[in-house]
């Protein structure tokens, strides 16, 4: 996916949200979403626009449905690809949780897109089973 220097800004504060929903924003997610804005915007160096977008970025002012709508992505390629570079962000630091997992569906609901279209890169429902009793606590004394 190749965006034009004007449709940045919007892929930033995307990027950044994907980094900011734990409430932990790691330095190598921030390097992570800085690496992906280069990338997709043939740049070496990012542009103004995209480094205030960047340095102004407050989690809470963001509307996903209203950056992800600016983005004017076309077909269902581009609205995949867009979850992909979510998960790539959130996947840089190596922790998971449940509030990225959250973001990265709030993207792809935002983008149209069915459950079915990113459904690998998003967790399934969990049960004790699942997490394995490796995870669970040691049971009270008696």
């Amino acid at each position: 996916m190749k965006l034009s220097q004007n449709r940045l800004p919007h892929l930033a504060a995307i990027s950044l949200g994907a980094a900011h929903p734990d409430a932990h924003l790691a330095a190598q997610q921030l390097a992570t979403a800085e690496a992906i804005l280069r990338t997709v915007g043939g740049c070496d160096e990012l542009p103004p626009a995209v480094t205030e977008r960047l340095e102004k970025f407050d989690p809470r002012q963001l509307d996903v449905a209203a950056e992800v709508k600016a983005l004017m992505l076309l077909g269902a390629s581009e609205k995949r690809k867009l979850v992909e570079l979510v998960a790539k962000v959130h996947d840089s630091d190596d922790i998971w949780d449940f509030a990225e997992d959250d973001y990265l569906r709030r993207v792809a609901k935002a983008c149209g897109l069915r459950e079915a279209d990113y459904a690998d890169l998003a967790v399934g429902d969990i049960t004790l089973e699942d997490i394995g009793p490796v995870l669970l606590p040691p049971p009270l004394p008696e």
